[in-house]
């Protein structure tokens, strides 16, 4: 193999690795800025969710609740049966 060869197999392989760092990075930074961005959202939402006189667990009841999501279940064909039981 000559050296003209080797020089551009080298300086290919150089390119490579170096744009692929670079596209690694981009990537780690663009998922580190989205989650800190999803955080911020999270706690901006929080005190609206369970501070104060009105919390959301107050509006949910389990007896409610659950059948509409077993419903919702059947209807997106996640379940075959839709029978629920009594807890004792």
């Amino acid at each position: 193999m000559s050296l003209f060869k080797q020089l551009l197999i080298a300086i290919c392989l150089f390119l490579v690795v170096a744009f692929s760092g670079s596209f690694m990075v981009s990537l780690e930074s663009s998922r580190t800025q989205y989650v800190n961005q999803l955080r911020s959202h999270a706690q901006g939402a929080l005190p609206k969710l369970g501070d104060g006189e009105h919390r959301v667990a107050d509006h949910l009841d389990p007896r409610r609740l659950l059948p509409a999501t077993a419903d919702q279940g059947v209807a997106a064909g996640r379940f075959q049966a839709d029978q629920l039981d009594e807890p004792v």
